[in-house]
Formats: C-alpha cells, sequence, structure tokens
C-alpha cells in the first residue's frame, strides 16, 4: 500500500496541551459526584457500592498522583490508552480459579462434605470482591463427584446467582466437551431462568471437539445450543488450545486507542502509524510496570495480608501473571488508513499487518522487562470505545465522522452485513493473532447453530462463538 504524507489540521490533535500534573497535598471527593450519589432516586444503589465509589474517587486521585509515571496519566487522559484500574491500583483484573487451588488434591467431597466445600469457595471469593474484576471458575466437571452430579451442580448455581451482588462476575469453563455433565448443567440453567427463579447465571463456556459432532453427542449438543439461543450464557471455544490457563491472573488490562493513531498518522501514512501504535504500546507497557511495581512494594513490606493469609496465596506470583493490551478500533482504522473496509484487499491488508506488528511488541516487550505481556480480548463492561469515540470526536473533528462505538478485538465492524460463515472465516483469521470470539445474534435455529459451529471447528481458525 503507498504511503503518502498528510497534514493534521491545526483543530485536530495535540493542539491544546494537557495541563500539567500537579500533586496535591490531600485528596477530595469532588461535590457534585458525592452529592448525585447521596440523592441518587435509583432505588437499586447498596450502601456498600455507594461507599465503594467514594472510594474510588479518592483511590482514582491517589492512583493519578502516586501509583502511575505522568506520562502514563497524561496519554490515558488524552485517550490514546485506557488505563482498566485507576479507580483501584489493587484491584486484579482477572483471576483463574480452580477448585483444587482451594480445596487441595482431594477435590471436591462427596454428599455432607460437597456444600460445606462449595460454601466455602464462595465464600473465599466474597473475600476478594473489591480486588478481582472478574474470574474464571475452571474444571468443576472434573472435581465434581460423579454419584452427586445433579445435587453438586445445583449448590453450586445456588450459591452463585444468590451471592452474585457479593462475588465478582464469574464465567464456568469446562473441560470436557457436551455430553452428561452439560446435559445436567443444561437442565439447571433451563430451570433457573424462570421468571420467578431468575437469578445472575454465570457464563458457561464448553470446549468443542471433532468428536463432538458425531451421532452419540448429538442430543447433548443439541440441548446446550437451544440453551445458548435462549438464555445467551453459553459460549463455545474450538479445542486444538490449551483449555487450562498458561496464565493464573491478571493485573490490569491497558486499553489501546488505535484510531487515534490513525488519524494522528493521516490517510495512506502507514510509517507515521506504526511509530504511533508503537509510542502508545510503550505508554501501556509503563502503565503495566508502574502498578506492578506499587503492588510489589505493598506485599514486600507487609501490606495487603489478605493475599498472604488468603489460600489462593499459591496463584499470586508474577511468574503467572498476565498483562493484558486490548485493542480498539481495529476495523475503523484500516478503513481510515486504506479508505477501503477491512473485508476489502487493502483494508484487510492494514488489519493483518497491524495485528501481526502488535503480536512482535508484545513479544518484544515481555523479553525486554521479564514479563508476559498479552494481546486479548476479555469481555467487560466498562465502555471504553465510547470513552475513545468522545475524546476522538473533541480532538480529530476533522477525521471523526464515526456514530458509533469502535470495534473492540479483532472483530469486524456489523455494519459489514457479513453471512454467519463469512464473518466465522474472516474473523477466524484474526484470532490467529489475538484469541477471541465471534459474536452471533441469537435469530438461529438450533440445527443452524450445531452446522455453524461445526463449520467453525472444521474449517476456520476461529478460536470461540458466543451468542450475544
Amino acid at each position: 500500500m503507498k504511503q503518502e504524507n498528510s497534514k493534521i489540521s491545526s483543530k485536530d490533535g495535540n493542539s491544546n496541551k494537557s495541563k500539567a500534573l500537579h500533586k496535591e497535598k490531600y485528596l477530595c471527593v469532588p461535590k457534585d459526584s458525592l452529592k448525585n450519589l447521596l440523592y441518587s432516586k435509583t432505588t437499586s444503589i447498596l450502601a456498600n457500592k455507594m461507599l465503594g465509589d467514594i472510594a474510588s474517587f479518592l483511590l482514582k486521585g491517589y492512583s493519578t498522583q502516586e501509583v502511575f509515571s505522568k506520562n502514563v496519566i497524561l496519554e490515558h487522559t488524552r485517550g490514546s490508552i485506557y488505563i482498566s484500574n485507576l479507580v483501584n491500583p489493587m484491584k486484579i483484573f482477572w483471576l483463574a480459579f480452580m477448585p483444587e487451588k482451594i480445596l487441595g488434591k482431594r477435590g471436591f467431597q462427596e454428599n455432607k462434605g460437597q456444600i460445606k466445600d462449595l460454601i466455602q469457595c464462595c465464600a473465599e471469593l466474597e473475600n476478594l470482591q473489591h480486588f478481582v474484576e472478574q474470574y474464571s471458575l475452571y474444571g468443576i466437571d472434573q472435581a465434581s463427584p460423579e454419584s452427586s452430579i445433579e445435587s453438586f451442580l445445583e449448590s453450586l448455581l445456588i450459591l452463585l446467582t444468590h451471592n452474585f451482588h457479593s462475588i465478582p462476575p464469574c464465567v464456568l469453563h469446562l473441560t470436557h466437551p457436551p455430553g452428561y455433565f452439560s446435559d445436567a448443567m443444561s437442565n439447571l440453567y433451563f430451570q433457573m431462568d424462570k421468571e420467578n427463579k431468575r437469578g445472575f447465571l454465570p457464563l458457561l463456556l464448553l470446549p468443542l471437539k471433532k468428536d463432538s459432532f458425531g451421532e452419540s453427542q448429538k442430543a447433548s449438543l443439541e440441548k446446550v445450543c437451544e440453551l445458548a439461543l435462549s438464555t445467551h450464557k453459553v459460549g463455545f471455544q474450538m479445542v486444538g488450545r490449551d483449555l487450562l490457563p498458561s496464565h493464573r491472573w491478571a493485573l490490569g488490562s491497558i486499553g489501546l486507542n488505535l484510531v487515534r493513531s490513525a488519524y494522528k498518522a493521516g490517510p495512506g501514512n502507514l510509517g507515521v502509524f506504526w511509530q504511533e501504535i508503537r509510542e502508545n504500546f510503550a505508554f501501556a507497557v509503563r502503565a503495566h510496570l508502574d502498578q506492578r511495581r506499587f503492588i510489589s512494594n505493598l506485599l514486600k513490606n507487609g501490606y495487603l495480608n489478605f493475599f498472604s493469609e488468603n489460600p489462593l496465596q499459591s496463584i499470586y506470583q508474577e511468574n503467572n501473571a498476565a498483562f493484558f493490551v486490548e485493542i480498539y478500533g481495529l476495523s475503523e482504522s484500516a478503513l481510515f488508513l486504506s479508505k477501503e473496509s477491512i473485508i476489502e484487499e487493502e483494508g484487510w491488508e492494514v488489519a493483518i499487518q497491524t495485528l501481526a506488528y502488535l503480536k512482535e511488541l508484545a513479544r518484544v516487550s515481555s523479553e525486554k522487562h521479564g514479563i508476559s505481556i498479552v494481546l486479548g480480548d476479555l469481555d467487560k463492561e466498562e465502555k471504553i470505545s465510547h470513552r475513545f469515540l468522545k475524546l476522538d470526536k473533541k480532538h480529530f473533528p476533522s477525521h471523526c465522522e464515526n456514530f458509533s462505538e469502535y470495534t473492540k478485538g479483532p472483530k469486524i465492524s456489523p455494519g459489514l452485513n457479513l453471512s454467519h460463515k463469512e464473518k466465522i472465516q474472516k474473523e477466524g483469521e484474526l484470532h490467529r493473532y489475538i484469541p477471541s470470539s465471534v459474536s452471533l445474534m441469537p435469530d438461529l435455529k438450533t440445527e443452524e447453530l450445531v452446522s455453524l459451529l461445526r463449520y467453525a471447528s472444521e474449517e476456520s481458525n476461529v478460536y470461540g462463538i458466543n451468542i450475544v
């Protein structure tokens, strides 16, 4: 693709210099923010949440002045990056939680001891509610006793759904493909999804193998597909990659705004685009190093005792940690730079080159700093895309013509109207660089979803599929 020089309008870019950061002796909660909390008419606001919000204002001020570097905060303010843990620098972004890590090799015990073990698990998670953003529970189909599987699952789901307000959001990762265990789980999900029994059902993630589409497993696969289409609480992971995570926890996640880099470079100017990405990626790594230093100093000096006293303490080792970098606006930046959509030749070339370059930056940064920088795509509630779009409209009014939030991760803009198979094929190629999931709408019949899953498993590089 031809690289052209382009000048940015005087209205765009960094014409308005950011004010220098001044360290304050005292940290205060903004009066209007506190007033909005105290006089809120939302009946669902809990006292603990209100206190947590007040604490977040103070922690954000502390993070800005004491945890993260000045230049990192400036780039967060400008919209080049997004620091997920700015409001709580002690918070763990993601935790891979396995029953044997709490209960030891014995796993869940039969009958009476089983309920006690489950309550113990939830109690440990509740202790971490303000310090873990989200967690994944792996291998419950290995830890559960076969003789009382229905009782075990019912107890687990009741504890998770009835305590959803006091424990972090959860994803249940199974290690076995659809079969007897997923049948029992599907039955319980259907029961608990009824209006009078509905709780906060966790997302269920199932692996699919080649033999998952055989006659012997057909009924189980159809049942879980029906569950996925009716509850939107089931995802599928294509086996061929490790089911168990190579990293047990993530200290934080930094969002990278690719569209801002494209706007600063100008149409067709890939050389400047790569340079902007490299500089912003360095800020993302710097943010991770800042938070790592902060947490390490607290632990080394005897603070955060709940880590050392918690049965999960063996997980919190730096060599088990991932440091996530997530991308926003891949489709939009490819369109702006090449003047072609991401599914056309030049737009696709820009997208692939961008992902390959980011993957290389992650590899080099990991080796340089001795930490695992991972390109990820984790589902989160935060409206990061909206924030990036809002700031880009302010700083680049002559370039920004978008009215919808930027695409997140290795995804194709939904407005391109690809067929399901075309979407699976295209996004599957992008998953070679960043593991992610293809999002499908629930306007499918059960047999259609089964057919698409088989196609994804056998004829694409798709990492996973979710029904949204």
